[in-house]
Formats: C-alpha cells, sequence, structure tokens
C-alpha cells in the first residue's frame, strides 16, 4: 500500500496539538508507515519549512 503524506499530518507529528481526532490520525498515519510507502509533494519540504520558520516567529 502507498499514500500521499500530507503536512498537516507531518507537523502534528513535530509539534503536536489539535483535537484529538487530528492527533490520533496522525497516529494511525505513522503507524501505517510501517507496512507502507509514503509520497509527498514536490512541494512538501517547502511547506515544512514555512510552517517551522512562522512557527518561530509568533508562538501559538
Amino acid at each position: 500500500m502507498s499514500f500521499v503524506l500530507d503536512n498537516s499530518v507531518t507537523m502534528r507529528w513535530f509539534f503536536g496539538g489539535g483535537n484529538p481526532q487530528e492527533l490520533a490520525y496522525a497516529g494511525k498515519v505513522l503507524d501505517a508507515m510501517k507496512d507502507a510507502n509514503a509520497f509527498v509533494p514536490v512541494t512538501w519540504g517547502l511547506e515544512v519549512a514555512n510552517v517551522i520558520a512562522r512557527r518561530k516567529q509568533k508562538p501559538w
């Protein structure tokens, strides 16, 4: 099985937070990566860098 990894899920792993359903979903995706291939869009790295840069500028 393969799937496309969304940046919002990645940010849940990195920062945590969110409602319980979002955190549970991110945990299930992480578990699924043990047996599946995850692909990311070409812009994924830029999206991650943008979120991290904005997070440093203003605390949430």
